[in-house]
């Protein structure tokens, strides 16, 4: 996939996520760019290749953001809102270790750091995803003998400084056991005689072996020695370094300042270096394995109105779902694969979720039909002679019952064995195809239909906007759109919002209730006459609830208060 990499480039604020967002670089596809904007006190691109990235194609670096990406990755930190608009144009988003005011916008989010704050909980949360490489198990010498020195590309705290005055101080770690590294950016001049010194290495790793331990601040450094067996100690810049490394479980020997008495002790006693940071589970591919898995499906905006005013409503590895401005919820998915609307979803598939196959709930799905004619026929003064055309027909029970009541129908299914199905053994006219990528053209004039359904099919849609678009344009103005579909607002959306949520089968894309139907439906010409709520369920209530008052209760306040779990709208072409 074509990936637009923004890491944060300004000066003195760390380079760790630029570092990061070059090695992730090397793993996506060759069209993919970091983007590297001009401007004062940031990494130039220049810089960044001298520096960060010896031999990286100057081409790799972008000027802007302009191009057609398949998603962009944020790695900076902290984005403004005005920013993730300006950048993402609408286009998924990846936000790895986002905070800001933007993250709840994101379309995924991965968190590899704890997190301080509460609330606004990721997509992924993994600390073992910050390091990549082979994991080894851990080596816990008797005592310290030989040290590493790491803080960083540019360390401007000069903790590096501080660190050989402790050692010096406290008579531990000689200069021939003494390992410094000096990063791409350091400012102060490098340290003479003090041990040995590493400089311009495009990769530090494989020196965590060499040494007992390695003294750092908190980052990605730290876990890449744990993940390579090592004994991370921390120095940290600043108060916030220090509260992420205790929440790690690393540990710390002092903000700004090397307590002489923790460093002996735990040069004598390294394994209580170990003892809060519990079992780290480093997954072999590390966050690769999250990009090679990660394919965005979906909207990006609103799939109803095109906006980005959005709310989370629940996070998981599979999806994100957002609430609209306009009222709609809809997903975003990032798995690979999809549902495939062939036989077997009818046949097998239908007969594990209800027991028998689809042409044998014939029969049963064909009485409920008779009874949705019913209300069409009240809303269209009779049924005889009305041209019908029902959307993801399946195999044509709706189309049966309409044909028996009068009507002239039509019918349009993506699944190829159904449509022949209606075609050949119920003699009735279809179509195969999918709706919003089928012209008008090909389905009927426009004006041609008197009434138009969809039997739990808008939810399947992943452009409902230009499906009801086209809806309206085969519908005559007068005419009647009917729907079903499952209910948001139902009592298992209301009182269990994210097991419905986290249930929503995956080729759900959006997820409708009766309360935003009419201003959704009035952006493309419909006013809606009736909505009747179904798949009433007081079996679903709270437990507390169905003890006291009672199921017979529940029962009729989920009919009062409109809680089922499925509902019907029957709405007219009124421009």
């Amino acid at each position: 996939m074509k990936v637009l990499l923004i890491p944060a480039l300004r000066k003195t604020g760390g380079t760790g996520h630029l570092r990061r967002c070059v090695r992730l670089l090397s793993l996506l596809d060759p069209a993919s760019r970091i983007l590297c904007p001009a401007g004062p006190g940031l990494w130039t691109a220049g810089e960044i290749i001298s520096r960060f990235a010896p031999g990286l194609d100057a081409d790799r670096l972008a000027a802007g953001p302009e191009g057609r990406w398949d998603y962009i990755l944020f790695d900076r930190r902290e984005t403004t809102k005005k920013e993730f608009l300006e950048l993402t144009a609408g286009r998924p988003s990846l936000g790895l270790d986002e905070g800001g005011e933007a993250r709840p916008l994101f379309s995924f989010l991965v968190d590899t750091f704890p997190r301080l704050a509460s609330g606004r909980p990721p997509n992924i949360q993994n600390e073992a995803l910050i390091a990549e490489g082979p994991s080894s198990a851990f080596r816990v010498p008797e005592t310290l003998k030989t040290a590493l020195i790491s803080f960083g590309g540019e360390d401007p705290c000069d903790l590096t400084g501080l660190t050989l005055k402790a050692f010096a101080a406290s008579g531990l770690f000689s200069p021939a056991d003494t390992g410094i590294v000096r990063g791409p950016a350091f400012s102060s001049p490098p340290p003479a005689g003090r041990g040995e010194l590493y400089a311009g290495l495009e990769d530090i790793r494989p020196l965590f072996k060499k040494y007992d331990c390695v003294f750092t601040s908190f980052g990605i450094t730290p876990y890449e020695v744990l993940r390579a067996g090592g004994i991370p100690l921390l120095v940290n810049p600043g108060g916030y370094h220090e509260k992420l490394s205790r929440k790690a479980g690393f540990y710390s020997l002092g903000v700004k300042k090397i307590s002489a008495k923790k460093l002996r002790k735990i040069a004598a006693r390294p394994g209580g270096a170990l003892l809060k940071l519990g079992a780290k589970d480093f997954p072999e591919t590390g966050f690769r394995g999250v990009l090679e898995n990660f394919s965005p499906a979906g909207a990006s905006l609103c799939p109803i109105c095109g906006g980005g005013r959005r709310r989370p409503l629940l996070r998981s590895s599979e999806a994100t779902f957002f609430r609209c401005a306009c009222g709609m919820t809809y997903r975003e998915g990032f798995s690979r694969g999809g549902v495939r609307y062939d036989r077997d979803y009818f046949f097998e598939g239908y007969r594990r979720q209800y027991g028998k196959t689809y042409l044998e709930d014939f029969g049963v799905i064909e009485g409920f039909a008779r009874r949705r004619l019913s209300a069409l026929s009240g809303l269209c003064a009779g049924l005889a002679g009305k041209t019908l055309l029902d959307i993801g027909c399946a195999y044509g029970p709706f189309l049966s019952a309409a044909r028996s009541a009068g009507c002239l129908p039509l019918g349009i299914d993506i699944a190829q064995d159904a449509v022949r199905y209606v075609q050949d053994a119920l003699r009735i006219p279809a179509l195969c195809g999918d709706f919003p990528a089928m012209s008008e053209g090909v389905i009927a004039p426009a004006g041609k239909f008197d009434i138009i359904t969809l039997w739990f099919v808008i939810e399947h849609f992943r452009a409902p906007a230009c499906a009801l678009s086209k809806i309206s344009a085969l519908l005559k103005k007068g005419g009647v759109l009917a729907f079903s579909t499952p209910n948001g607002r139902g009592v298992s959306g209301l009182f269990f919002s994210k097991k419905f949520l986290k249930n929503s089968p995956q080729d759900h894309y959006t997820i409708w209730n009766p309360r935003s139907c009419a201003s959704i439906l009035r952006r493309f010409g419909f006013r809606v006459r009736k909505i009747r709520v179904s798949g009433h369920h007081p079996e679903r209530f709270p437990r507390p609830l169905r003890l006291f008052p009672g199921l017979r209760v529940c029962g009729l306040a989920s009919r009062i208060f409109a809680l089922g779990d499925t509902f019907e709208v029957y709405a007219e072409k009124i421009s």
